[in-house]
C-alpha cells in the first residue's frame, strides 16, 4: 500500500498544467519597441538572454512580440509559478516546453526523471544536455516569471544546463529580479 502512495504522489507532483505551455495572447494595443526588439534578436554565440524589470514592465508581451517576428520558428515556452521551484517539477516542465518544439524530445532524462529512484540533479543534467545536442534547428526556449523559483538546486541544475548549453539552444530567462 505504501508503494502506490509514493507512486500516486510521484504522478500527482509531475502532472503538468498544459496551459503554462502556451504563449500568452498579444493584446491589440501594444506598445511599439523596435530598440528592444532589435536587442533581442538572436545571436548564436549566446546561450542566455536575460530580460529583467519589475512587474508590469511589459517583459511578457515584449517576449511574446519578438517570437511572433522571429525568424526561427522552433520556440518552447514556460510560465513558472511557485510551485515549479522544485527540481522534479522544474524538469519536468523545463522538457513539456522543449517538446512543444521538438515533440520526441529528452526520452532519457525524462525515464531518469520518473524512475523510482531518480538519479543525482548532475546526472539529468548531463543526460538533458546531451539530449539537447540532437535538436535539427535553433531552438528559443523562453522561462517566464523566473523570480518564482526559489530553490538553489533549480538554480544550481540551471547553471550547470547553462554552462554546457548547446549551440542551437537559447535560453530567455524573464524575471523580476
Amino acid at each position: 500500500m505504501a508503494h502506490q502512495d509514493s507512486s500516486a504522489q510521484r504522478e500527482e507532483s509531475t502532472t503538468l498544467i498544459r496551459t503554462k505551455l502556451n504563449r500568452p495572447r498579444l493584446g491589440g494595443d501594444l506598445v511599439p519597441r523596435p530598440r528592444l526588439l532589435t536587442q533581442l534578436e538572436c545571436n548564436p554565440q549566446r546561450k542566455l538572454t536575460l530580460v529583467s524589470a519589475p512587474a508590469g514592465y511589459g517583459k511578457t508581451t515584449l517576449l511574446v512580440q519578438w517570437l511572433r517576428d522571429c525568424s526561427h520558428p522552433s520556440a518552447g515556452w514556460l510560465s513558472l509559478d511557485e510551485g515549479d521551484s522544485h527540481p522534479a517539477v522544474f524538469l519536468s516542465y523545463f522538457i513539456a516546453a522543449v517538446r512543444t518544439a521538438f515533440p520526441d524530445a529528452c526520452p532519457a532524462t525524462e525515464m531518469l526523471l520518473h524512475a523510482p529512484q531518480p538519479p543525482p540533479l548532475d546526472h539529468l543534467a548531463t543526460v538533458l544536455i546531451n539530449e539537447l545536442t540532437k535538436f535539427p534547428e535553433t531552438l528559443i526556449l523562453i522561462l517566464d516569471d523566473f523570480q518564482y523559483i526559489r530553490d538553489l538546486s533549480v538554480h544550481g541544475l540551471l547553471n550547470r544546463i547553462l554552462r554546457y548549453l548547446p549551440d542551437q539552444v537559447h535560453l530567455v530567462i524573464a524575471t523580476r529580479t
